[in-house]
């Protein structure tokens, strides 16, 4: 134990020095280097639910502008994860559902995402609003850290605040389309305008996306990868009188995609790396996702006096159906080989978030406090088929879902006597929750060096899960609530230099397994402590930005989903402890008129601490946390050639590399290194550009999620090299 403490602590040590010696390099060129006179533009980011200078805020955030997420072809949360340290996403068995790690805090699949994913000001009550499409997106900002004190309960690593383009005064908009490989087509735009010209204003977009797919199915002989996503959106601003300014937004997607895409590989191929056991599934059944979500918003600024008050009501619902083979290979179905059945899951979800807020700004100090109510309602069904007939293909439209009578509370019969030829086992699942909470932010100015910022909120949440088929049986109910305080301190170090130290905490709620008389009904709320130095430099002239920070977090109860095989429910497991360590270091620079460089490093280490063994898991202790890439990297150049007044070449290129991680507790499934590259190259002219791109132009194949199945390791591979043409117009 010793010794694995010596070589962690020499490993973060290490990780530390060199990002030290990258930042004293960077401080040490002289500034004749680049030309004269260039400045990079100031950002201006609403993290704190207030507008504020990036450089000086003292958090660890990623911004990307408007600019930024044009030119790097940024269409959705992965795009801007792979450029941003200690953030990464791995897709899992329902399509856009994304498990999401930031900081070594990793989603489980029973129980709440690690971050708070905001879009203009609406929490987002659920983990399957994260990953979707991105059109018409004016910011995106990532936080890192607990972040309850100011977004609430699951801010538990860091919060994702969207804010997407307002409606204009004057006619503007965008229509992009794009054809790639794979028999993709992607087409979306959006308009903006006045209505009522400095009264109503109108913004309306879509999208749309048909792609054949890019992997097979060597037994069906068909893609399994397959998507077709369309998805609407518009937003109405009315300015009401000089004080008050009201909005409207609202959004519908629906998507259908290849699920379940899983190989498998044999019990002694443990390493999920490259191309072990094939890439290509061979089910014999064809995986599916269908689903639909809605979001409606309106929200009220008031202008006082005294400060600025901000009313936000949000509804949200999504409806979900997933279906897809059992063992994941062609194995026929019959009464001996239950797992080479069909399962799927039925999932409903909707919400209602209310929130107030009043912002005050007096020469003193710069105040906030709020207060927002939540209620949540989701029903899930996990079903089990069997046909018990030899077919080649069965698709979701070939089963009928037949409920099980079996005695819930011995879960001794998994199989109705009366079964013919199509038969369902089925665990239900209702969840409900009742959250609300109180919060204040207070930012004073100490003198023209030091500067001091306190945030606390308070949380509460009432959860009750069920099966409704014996309620009284299944009922369970239980209230989680922590005091979530967060204390900066900031010192202007120099006219361009700020430091700042910070120690926040953060919380997600406990919930309810899926309910089986052999295994633990629920589990406990997950509280994490963070502890944080780092410094903003503006240097160069303004022609770079470098900022940093070193962190450790501290979490109990560390939330973690496994397959119970006994029960055969997934199981919410609690890890007693673990500690998150590790830094981040970014640099923006450009050294001349349409040359731009940016750099991303990050490194985590994320070990259990203590861990009560389980049927499964002895001891644990120093073990990896799994799910979490032990660095990240990313580096990209972009340059703009004039020329002429009216034409422009875009060039940028994109390299990210993501460190080792461990798939399961035990640490036995290992991932190596993975490595992408993406290239861009467009012409620009009077609002039209045409750009040739090609994403993971290596063809990179490695595992974006990995398990003990069945039948052996089932793997998920990422997406290949895709690469077409796209073209926009703005006008």
């Amino acid at each position: 134990m010793r010794d694995q403490f010596n070589k962690t602590r020499k490993q973060s040590n290490k990780h530390i020095l060199c990002t030290g010696i990258i930042a004293a390099f960077a401080m040490a060129i002289p500034v004749h280097v680049f030309a004269q006179g260039f400045v990079l533009e100031e950002v201006v980011v609403t993290a704190r639910k207030r507008a504020e200078n990036l450089q000086e805020v003292p958090d660890s955030i990623t911004a990307f502008g408007r600019d930024q997420i044009e030119s790097a072809g940024i269409e959705d949360f992965d795009d801007f994860a792979n450029l941003t340290p200690n953030l990464s996403l791995n897709e899992g068995y329902r399509p856009g559902v994304a498990k999401i790690t930031i900081r070594g805090m990793i989603t489980p699949q029973v129980g709440d995402p690690p971050i708070a994913y905001v879009v203009d000001g609406v929490t987002a009550s659920s983990i399957d609003f994260i990953n979707q499409d991105l059109f018409a997106i004016e910011r995106i900002e990532v936080l890192r850290g607990p972040q309850g004190a100011l977004y609430g309960k699951g801010a538990v690593g860091g919060a994702i605040n969207i804010v997407t383009r307002r409606p204009t005064n004057e006619l503007e908009g965008q229509i992009k389309a794009t054809l790639g490989n794979g028999d993709t087509t992607k087409v979306s735009g959006f308009i903006s305008g006045p209505i009522i010209e400095d009264s109503l204003q109108y913004q309306l977009g879509g999208s749309y996306t048909d792609a054949g797919g890019f992997d097979d199915n060597t037994f069906l002989n068909k893609a399994t990868d397959f998507s077709e996503r369309t998805s609407i959106q518009g937003m109405l601003q009315a300015q009401v009188n000089d004080d008050l300014t009201v909005d409207f937004r609202a959004k519908y997607a629906s998507n259908e995609d290849g699920a379940g895409n899983y190989t498998v590989a044999g019990w002694d191929d443990i390493n999920a790396d490259k191309d072990v056991g094939g890439i290509d599934a061979n089910a014999n059944i064809m995986g599916t996702s269908d689903r639909d979500i809605l979001e409606l918003s309106i929200k009220a600024d008031l202008a006082f006096d005294l400060g600025d008050a901000t009313f936000i009501l949000g509804y949200s619902e999504v409806d979900e159906e997933v279906f897809s083979d059992g063992d994941y290979t062609n194995m026929p179905s019959n009464f001996v080989d239950f797992f080479a059945g069909a399962q799927g899951t039925d999932f409903q979800s909707e919400s209602l978030t209310t929130e107030f807020r009043f912002t005050g700004n007096s020469d003193i100090v710069v105040w906030q406090v709020g207060a927002l109510y939540q209620s949540r309602k989701t029903n899930s069904q996990f079903n089990w088929f069997s046909d018990w007939v030899e077919i080649s293909e069965r698709r979701a439209d070939s089963f009928q879902v037949i409920q099980s009578e079996y005695d819930l509370a011995t879960s001794a019969t998994f199989f109705d006597t009366d079964f013919g030829t199509e038969y369902a086992y089925s665990i239900v699942d209702e969840n409900s929750s009742d959250a609300w909470a109180v919060f204040g932010q207070f930012d004073y100015d100490i003198n023209v060096d030091w500067s001091i910022a306190f945030a606390v909120r308070y949380d509460e949440d009432k959860r009750e899960s069920f099966d409704d088929r014996q309620k009284e049986l299944t009922k369970a109910s239980d209230t989680f609530s922590e005091v979530q305080p967060k204390l900066q301190i900031s010192y202007q170090f120099t006219d361009n230099t700020m430091t700042y130290l910070s120690a926040s905490k953060g919380f997600r709620s406990g919930g309810f397994n899926e309910f089986d008389p052999t295994i633990l009904r629920g589990f406990d709320k997950e509280v994490s402590k963070n502890i944080e130095l780092g410094f903003k430099s503006t240097l160069w002239d303004g022609a770079m930005i470098l900022t940093g920070a070193v962190f450790n977090i501290d979490s109990e109860n560390t939330q973690f989903t496994r397959l119970n095989l006994a029960s055969f429910t997934l199981e919410n497991l609690g890890i007693d402890e673990s500690t998150s360590q590790g830094l981040e270091i970014e640099a923006l620079i450009q050294p001349s008129e349409g040359l731009r460089f940016n750099l991303g490093y990050g490194y985590v280490d994320a070990q259990i601490d203590e861990f009560t063994a389980t049927a499964d898991y002895g001891d644990i202790t120093g073990n990896n946390v799994p799910g979490v890439h032990k660095y990240s990297v990313n580096l990209g150049v972009e340059y703009v050639a004039t020329v002429s007044d009216q034409m422009d070449i875009i060039m940028r290129a994109d390299y990210i590399r993501k460190g080792p991680l461990s798939w399961e507790l035990d640490n036995v499934i290992e991932s190596g290194t993975s490595d992408l590259v993406n290239l861009r190259a467009g012409i620009e002219k009077d609002g039209y550009t045409v750009t040739l791109f090609v994403k993971n132009a290596t063809d990179e194949r490695v595992a974006t999620e990995a398990f003990f199945g069945a039948t052996g390791i089932a793997r998920l591979p990422n997406m290949p090299r895709f690469y077409g043409v796209e073209a926009s117009y703005n006008f």
